[in-house]
């Protein structure tokens, strides 16, 4: 059967290209980025980023990302790059191809996602060093295969913070998944089959897209929902979740200078 999303045009000529748009809106950003050697990029999904940028310290705002009508902020704090990842894929792709054509060349994710594994501790943090590509993103960047991979260098820097401060967690893998009404008991049983312990919707993508680039990406995940007993249920209050993401935040702060010092 012919797919075509597996035509295989990985390194063809493109029309489009991120660089196009950071020319068109961010050349300012791309500029002081430049002078500032800003190589570390903080990709989380905390909306008091955008609300509340101080609070993460001397925060400079420099440009935008925009998906559709929604844009988030371009921050810089202690010369380290923080954004809000749009949610999904196409968005995944967008935003690594974008950050990179500003001159980021490492990246450090974290974000919510839904536990499946019913013997995992869901007060651990998932650091990721693989993730299913049970999405759509990453084949238009490699030939199929069933998993993608993190930078083992990010993540080294992760293990090391998350040691040092006695944060618990555990080194596995993320299920990085698209049709979150698609998320059926069978197709669960198979990727806890192939070692998922997580699932979510952009790891894949990024860390696909990352090395496509020659760049370099690591993610640590923590779990906002569940899928056990056969049911779907979230996890916590909604000001349980800020406040952790806030926590989150700062952690991936020191990761990310200590990637700076040492990867650049």
């Amino acid at each position: 059967m012919e797919l075509p999303i597996l035509d295989g045009f990985y390194n063809s000529k493109c029309y489009l290209t991120a660089e196009k748009c950071v020319l068109h809106k961010n050349q300012f950003a791309k500029d002081y980025i430049a002078k500032h050697n800003i190589k570390t990029a903080v990709l989380v999904f905390n909306r008091n980023l955008e609300a509340e940028p101080e609070k993460f310290g001397q925060a400079v705002k420099i440009g935008q990302l925009q998906s559709g009508e929604d844009f988030h902020g371009l921050y810089v704090i202690d010369n380290i790059l923080l954004t809000i990842p749009f949610v999904g894929n196409p968005n995944a792709s967008g935003t690594i191809e974008e950050l990179y054509a500003l001159g980021i060349r490492n990246f450090l994710a974290a974000g919510t996602a839904g536990l499946i594994d019913e013997n995992f501790d869901d007060e651990k943090f998932l650091v990721v060093n693989r993730a299913i590509r049970d999405e759509g993103g990453s084949l238009h960047y490699a030939p199929p295969s069933l998993y993608a991979y993190t930078n083992e260098d990010v993540t080294l820097k992760i293990l090391e913070v998350f040691n040092e401060k006695k944060i618990p967690y555990e080194l596995g893998t993320t299920w990085t998944f698209d049709s979150f009404y698609k998320e059926s008991k069978d197709r669960i049983e198979k990727r806890l089959s192939e070692g998922a312990t997580a699932v979510e919707m952009e790891c894949a993508t990024w860390c696909v897209v990352s090395e496509y680039k020659g760049a370099k990406f690591g993610q640590f995940l923590f779990f906002s929902d569940k899928v056990a007993d056969g049911d779907w249920s979230k996890k916590g209050t909604t000001e349980d979740r800020l406040n952790i993401k806030d926590q989150i935040t700062f952690l991936c702060m020191e990761v990310a200078k200590r990637l700076d010092q040492d990867i650049k």
